[in-house]
């Protein structure tokens, strides 16, 4: 089960690694913050950016639940609002993330005003693209946390418009 930490925007690396060192090592939980890779452009040249996803969340990836709630009911939670995510809302987060919970960079074409993803996480999910910027390689898609929907910014090249 995926569990989301929610604290303040800005702090979401610091306050991960102090979570992850609260579990023993070999524990099976796996504590990451959500990141993309985008490109920006930079005295004409493109280069590679790593961005926090979700603003003011983490992620506890966990097998053991009980032992989690227990843990997470602690001075964290007290700090923090956690909750855990719904099952489809975790099963498209996790088709998005690679092993380190990184949304690598998509690519595709436009056709006839349709994008058409070729390669990468956003492949057969052109109906969660909300908003495409083809000069700044960024697209907004639209996810859920808890129900909710939010719009985050995912890197994606377009190689050909026609």
């Amino acid at each position: 089960m995926w569990y989301v930490i929610q604290v303040t925007a800005g702090t979401e690396l610091i306050s991960s690694e102090k979570y992850r060192q609260t579990f023993p090592k070999g524990s099976g939980r796996r504590v990451f913050v959500p990141q993309y890779v985008c490109q920006k452009k930079y005295q004409g040249v493109w280069r590679e950016e790593r961005k926090v996803l979700i603003p003011g969340c983490f992620f506890l990836d966990t097998t053991n639940g009980q032992d989690t709630e227990r843990k997470i009911s602690g001075s964290l939670a007290e700090e923090n609002h956690v909750s855990a995510l719904y099952p489809e809302e975790q099963a498209f987060l996790s088709s998005m993330f690679d092993e380190n919970g990184m949304v690598q960079m998509s690519k595709g074409d436009i056709v006839d005003g349709c994008f058409q993803i070729k390669q990468g996480p956003l492949q057969k999910k052109e109906d969660r693209i909300r908003k495409m910027n083809r000069h700044k390689r960024m697209a907004e898609i639209e996810l859920s946390l808890h129900g909710e929907h939010r719009r985050v910014l995912v890197g994606v090249e377009i190689v050909e418009k026609s």
